[in-house]
């Protein structure tokens, strides 16, 4: 430490290099106490007493700086060591590293320390609740603007903020110690921020998230609020609000998701109606698609079973009341895509239906699928296929299409085959038992419903069925 002083002293005829003093502080034990201005005193006064007049402790505790014209936070804070608050929103402070005050990156030096910013460092024990909203901030790197301090609440709203390394978090008490993080209004596209173990409530709304991932969330068995609105998110991770116990409200309206899937919805398990999480999604920027793998769909049938259930466990979100007026796009065999509020389909009691035709391909499940490298299937081409979740309802229409039926092969469990009003198609004018082909043939029992009315047929084969 003497030699680093030394060496400081020397390249510049002062102590003015802050990084050094507060490294030396924190990794070679040695202490420096910094004071701010002077006092004159006479030999004859007792030296003794002069301890006490020089302003060691500053009690300042809350510190509001806020709608002023501050480029960057006032060095002098990392000298007060009784802050609990710190409020500097609506200032012009750019960016959280300087030279002068921060190391620059890795984050290591050669000898194994961490090195990061000392912005906060004589209040790290006391600072709760820090405000930077409303600035011009850009980025958050792997340098910790906040090294050692343990925040409860972080607002960083209404800054220009495009990326935030989970590192800053990752690698600080911030980890285990922040309890609300508000980041709206932004620019930010994604966001990993698993980390925060301790975290309940997270605002990261009116920025350009585009979807949400398994590692984005807070694991956090705190984690009450999750706000996500208006964004640009299309897709939401398979599991990625899972096993978060505490989870009561997750608001992800003002979106562009088509799809709400109910295994990234699957909640840990709760016991009454009331305690289910609350779920807002309106005002995607298309109608969500409501088909055999919606939350809604589950979430229907839970409440559907609730009265009769001995033993009640639900999984999946409570739909609000002023949501049930939204719009979702249905499939239905008869009528094709059918636009209903979730309030008209629950009280019609409408299907949740799968549709797949041209090159997409749905999974069978396990029950229908005796080879598990072949269980993907494509609906027959030119035709349109609609299951409910465990296919126990599989319908192929084929009106008004041509078709060749020569290659045909049916590789799935339908139910209900409709080819009316097909014309010019020589393979129906004569129905034998090899027109329709199956496979495997167990899966011919299971058709319920055969429809083949003005297709031009001339003659039917004894055994054809």
């Amino acid at each position: 430490a003497f030699e680093n002083l030394k060496y400081s002293y020397n390249a510049s005829g002062r102590l003015n290099k802050v990084t050094y003093l507060y490294d030396m502080m924190d990794n070679d034990n040695i202490d420096f106490s910094l004071v701010f201005g002077h006092q004159e005193f006479n030999e004859s006064e007792n030296k003794q007493n002069l301890s006490k007049q020089v302003p060691w402790g500053v009690g300042l505790s809350y510190l509001d700086l806020s709608f002023n014209k501050l480029n960057e936070i006032p060095y002098s804070l990392s000298l007060l060591g009784n802050l609990q608050t710190v409020n500097l929103s609506h200032n012009r402070i750019s960016g959280l590293y300087r030279d002068w005050i921060c190391w620059r990156p890795p984050v290591q030096n050669g000898t194994g320390k961490n090195r990061h910013c000392y912005w906060f460092r004589a209040s790290a024990q006391t600072l709760k609740v820090l405000d930077l909203s409303y600035n011009r901030i850009e980025l958050i790197g792997e340098i910790q603007p906040w090294y050692n301090v343990q925040l409860a609440e972080l607002h960083l709203q209404g800054n220009q903020i495009t990326t935030i390394n989970p590192e800053a978090f990752a690698k600080s008490r911030l980890k285990g110690s922040l309890v609300v993080l508000n980041l709206d209004y932004n620019k930010l596209m994604y966001f990993l921020l698993s980390s925060l173990e301790r975290l309940e409530e997270i605002s990261i709304q009116h920025n350009q998230l585009g979807n949400v991932e398994n590692d984005s969330l807070p694991r956090s068995s705190q984690l009450h609020r999750v706000k996500l609105a208006n964004n640009c998110i299309t897709a939401i991770e398979t599991g990625a609000f899972n096993n978060l116990k505490m989870l009561d409200f997750i608001d992800l309206s003002h979106n562009q998701l088509l799809h709400i899937y109910y295994d990234s919805m699957t909640m840990t398990k709760r016991t009454t109606l009331g305690s289910r999480v609350v779920l807002y999604a309106k005002n995607q920027q298309n109608n969500l698609v409501c088909d055999c793998g919606s939350v809604y769909m589950k979430t229907f049938e839970e409440e559907e079973n609730s009265p009769w259930a001995e033993h009640s466990e639900y999984h999946y979100p409570r739909i609000p009341d002023e949501e049930m007026d939204s719009n979702c796009t249905f499939f239905d065999p008869d009528r094709g895509k059918v636009n209903l509020s979730l309030r008209e389909a629950k009280q019609q009691s409408v299907q949740f239906l799968c549709n797949f035709e041209g090159k997409k391909k749905h999974k069978l499940p396990s029950k229908n699928c005796t080879d598990p490298t072949k269980c993907w299937v494509y609906c027959m081409a030119g035709c349109s296929c609609y299951h409910n979740e465990d296919w126990t309802f599989f319908d192929l229409q084929c009106q008004n299409k041509s078709l060749s039926l020569s290659q045909l092969v049916i590789d799935y469990p339908v139910k209900k085959i409709d080819m009316s009003d097909i014309h010019g198609v020589d393979s129906l004018r004569h129905i034998s038992s090899g027109t329709f082909k199956w496979k495997p043939q167990s899966f011919s029992a299971q058709l319920e419903f055969l429809k083949l009315s003005n297709s031009g047929i001339v003659y039917i084969e004894n055994g054809a069925f």
